[in-house]
């Protein structure tokens, strides 16, 4: 896996690509090597999803996810709690805008740059 930034129309993008064998089969010898989804970068589903990721400022664990797929939000609401040395930070709105995918979860750690959710 190669973690990559990648710009979009403007839009900065934060992604982890495999990489494939010549004959496009999977470098893993079987699907056992294979990561699972949970251990997988959240940062994967990205670009499956239009709008501008809401990223980590700092690596910490989420303590709280505060908002749900299609809830519109404000600007400045509460997005998420992440706690970095010892102290529990607001992850903010950018924008008024509906969150279109969560890509974190209570409990996980997550390193700076890395989506949260993404807003649409």
């Amino acid at each position: 896996m190669k973690h990559l930034k990648i710009t979009v129309d403007g839009k900065l993008y934060d992604v982890t690509v495999e990489e494939i064998n010549d004959s496009g089969d999977s470098p893993f010898k079987d699907n056992s090597e294979r990561p699972s989804g949970e251990n997988l970068n959240q940062t994967n589903n990205v670009l499956l999803s239009s709008g501008e990721p809401i990223t980590a400022p700092m690596s910490g664990n989420i303590i709280s996810i505060n908002v749900s797929v299609d809830q519109v939000v404000k600007k400045g609401e509460v997005i998420a709690m992440l706690e970095a040395m010892k102290m529990e930070n607001e992850i903010l709105s950018p924008r008024d805008g509906k969150i279109v995918s969560i890509n974190a979860k209570k409990g996980q750690s997550i390193s700076v740059d890395q989506v949260i959710a993404v807003l649409e």
